[in-house]
């Protein structure tokens, strides 16, 4: 019998395909790395090891991942149903995983050889567990691994090269429209001339005191406000949940299109949490405790957004997709200030030698971790509510008491 949608043969066989070339590619990156470190004169830069391992084992798993499904999928094998591990399983190794990895940063246990992995491990546990969290609140439904597996990694793939293509563009136009601006203000001009002519100096760039002066020039410190706190939020939260729109096609229910869309987050967050983290990384125990809840508001936002898609798709009620978009950029740009807020306090005590201004930038600090911990809490107890309600709305058919 023929397939009700032709076209789907041809996205299998890319699938396939890409899974391999990620594979293939993704390896040999990573040991091409990995060979020039060892091969290097200098001693080996532990953000490079970090690197080049993370860059191999993500392009084997998730490429060998995608491979495995797609060819599962052109030979018409069924995919086993999505039953994760159990969660508590992953929380349990979460915190030994991060305590260790920190303590061969510190004591400086041959870093470059031994810490890695347990960097890839500690930025995959909170993804993973919040999928698993989630997909065993559902597993009685039958959903299957192909498709978390491939709205994971289009949260890993195609998500971040849409939302940083976009971000980039609109960013650049903030930039240049702030610049113009800038420019009309008294001194404007000419302040604006002196930033140009030290950021084509080479020496000045080189000196680190003056990251902050570069940062805090005003159309900078504005555009990067505006692409965190409000540009970002608004792109992502649009592309993350984008594998729940090309799968429409499967009419998914409420708590499928929740997981899938949540998935994708997942995805999302895992690629940050693998890359956006190995610019500090004497402070890597304290940063990772901290993606917990930016994994978890990836997660929620893009799971409420995907519902929201599913609610407009067979409904065709648009409202409830505005609502739920809203509310995932909302939560995003929420986190994102806080992020923004931490940052640029950490900027202005550079450098500061003033007792007060200290003393007061660590009392705001102090309490931007408390809102951290509190929008966590919220996340947690938001996700696990949505879940359960969920849980309760799906079909009597799919064997779910309820």
């Amino acid at each position: 019998m023929a397939p009700p949608y032709p076209y789907l043969y041809i996205v299998k066989i890319l699938v396939a395909i890409l899974g391999l070339l990620l594979a293939l590619l993704g390896g040999l990156a990573g040991l091409f790395i990995l060979l020039g470190l060892v091969l290097s004169p200098e001693p080996v830069p532990l953000d490079g090891a970090v690197t080049g391992v993370t860059v191999m084992l993500l392009g084997l798993g998730l490429g060998g991942a995608l491979a495995w499904h797609g060819g599962s999928a052109l030979g018409r094998r069924a995919s086993a149903l999505f039953h994760p591990l159990p969660v508590w399983i992953l929380l349990i190794l979460y915190l030994p995983v991060i305590v260790l990895g920190q303590l061969l940063i510190t004591f400086d246990l041959f870093p470059a050889l031994t810490f890695p992995l347990f960097h890839f491990l500690g930025a995959a546990i909170p993804p993973f567990a919040i999928l698993a969290f989630a997909g065993r609140a559902f597993q009685a439904a039958g959903f299957r691994w192909r498709e978390i597996i491939i709205q994971f990694s289009g949260g890993i793939i195609l998500a971040p090269l849409l939302a940083l293509t976009a971000e980039i563009i609109f960013g650049l136009m903030i930039f240049l429209l702030t610049l113009a601006l800038f420019a009309l203000t008294p001194g404007g001009l000419t302040s604006l001339q002196e930033w140009a002519a030290n950021i084509q100096d080479p020496l000045w760039l080189q000196n680190p005191e003056n990251i902050r002066e570069l940062i805090l020039f005003p159309p900078v410190a504005i555009t990067v406000a505006l692409t965190f706190i409000m540009l970002g939020p608004i792109i992502e939260e649009l592309v993350k949940p984008l594998g729940v729109v090309l799968m429409s096609y499967r009419r998914p229910l409420p708590a499928q299109a929740f997981l899938w869309g949540l998935a994708g987050g997942a995805g999302f967050a895992l690629l940050e949490n693998l890359f956006n983290t190995t610019l500090a990384l004497e402070a890597w125990f304290f940063i990772m405790l901290l993606r917990i809840g930016a994994t978890l508001m990836h997660c929620l936002a893009s799971g409420l957004t995907g519902l929201g898609w599913q609610r407009f798709l067979s409904e065709r009620r648009p409202w409830k997709l505005l609502g739920a978009y809203s509310l995932s950029v909302i939560i995003h740009a929420i986190w994102n200030s806080l992020v923004v807020a931490v940052s640029g306090l950490a900027l202005l005590s550079i450098g500061s030698g003033a007792p007060f201004a200290l003393a007061l930038s660590g009392v705001l600090v102090l309490l931007i971790l408390f809102l951290f911990l509190i929008l966590t809490l919220a996340f947690i107890v938001s996700l696990a509510l949505l879940t359960r309600r969920l849980r309760a709305d799906l079909p009597a058919t799919t064997g779910l008491a309820s």
